[in-house]
């Protein structure tokens, strides 16, 4: 399969690398200068977790993609069947090279 070729594994790989730090460094400002556990309710939640939230929905954005669209055409590669009979595992060996 191909999964770490192609511009959206480059963006992908940008996206956690680049945005892990600025998470941290947000996370950091938030704690220190802004005082966010002294905060009341939700507004620790809102100031701390949300920003984590979406980098993690991001992540799992990017993998709802590869399942959903760039697997399938991995697949498309598998060799066709007779109906009623089952494949072998050799017919898997052109979408794992």
């Amino acid at each position: 399969m191909n999964l770490h070729q192609g511009w959206d594994y480059k963006l992908y790989k940008i996206y956690i690398w680049g945005g892990l730090p600025i998470l941290v460094i947000y996370l950091i400002i938030a704690v220190v200068v802004f005082e966010a556990p002294n905060l009341t309710g939700p507004q620790v939640f809102l100031t701390l977790f949300v920003p984590m939230m979406n980098w993690i929905a991001g992540i799992f954005l990017f993998w709802w993609w590869v399942f959903l669209f760039k697997d399938r055409l991995d697949l498309e590669g598998v060799e066709p069947v007779q109906q009623g009979c089952i494949p072998g595992i050799g017919s898997l060996n052109k979408v794992w090279q």
